[in-house]
């Protein structure tokens, strides 16, 4: 079985504050683009990864989303899932989300699993706040941490390019938060223009 997942990008992004649970509270509209990650995923008696382009450690979010839907749908078989990269890693494209959005997903099917939409986004969601919108991916406005979602009408066709740093730090994103004053926090207003516009 072969899966694609989808990168995502940020078309605006606001800050809106500190929350208690250490998280940030954003604004942000989100849109999964062309660029892809290609899953393949064939039978094995247990759960394997294959990644060419990096090194797998037990915390892949492939390997992490796995595990979880085999334990909550108490399936008593594997796969060998192979993930050729073409998002670049740590990028800011959600490529580690969209890998582990696509695993689910895909092996809901492959398992022959029933799982409902809530419990397959609670799942999502325990995996990173991105991972709920690459589900199914699109158009969305998403707002508190990131986990809360409405999706929008696609937005129109456009190019996009793309300009990965050469070096990315795994930990830029929570890098760029904790560096962020509270001066450049905002009320959101500008992202709920955009997606109404959209």
């Amino acid at each position: 079985m072969i899966a694609r997942a989808y990168a995502k990008i940020n078309l605006g992004l606001e800050v809106l504050g500190r929350r208690s649970d250490g998280f940030h509270e954003v604004a942000t509209v989100l849109q999964t683009i062309d660029l892809a990650d290609r899953l393949v995923i064939r039978p094995n008696k247990s759960i394997t990864l294959e990644c060419p382009a990096m090194e797998v450690t037990a915390d892949n979010l492939i390997l992490q989303a796995a595990f979880l839907l085999k334990e909550r749908a108490s399936v008593s078989e594997g796969a060998n899932i192979r993930c050729e990269k073409r998002i670049p890693i740590g990028s800011g494209l959600g490529g580690g989300s969209a890998d582990a959005a696509a695993t689910l997903r895909t092996l809901v099917e492959f398992w022959a699993v029933r799982v409902d939409r809530s419990t397959l986004m609670d799942l999502a969601a325990s995996l990173g706040a991105d991972v709920p919108f690459l589900i199914e991916g699109g158009t969305a406005l998403a707002t508190g941490s990131g986990l809360t979602l409405a999706l929008l009408p696609p937005a129109p066709f456009h190019w996009v390019v793309l300009a990965p740093i050469a070096e990315p730090s795994g930990h830029k994103t929570a890098e760029l938060y904790a560096a962020l004053p509270t001066s450049g926090f905002s009320d959101g207003s500008a992202t709920a223009k955009q997606a109404q516009a959209i």
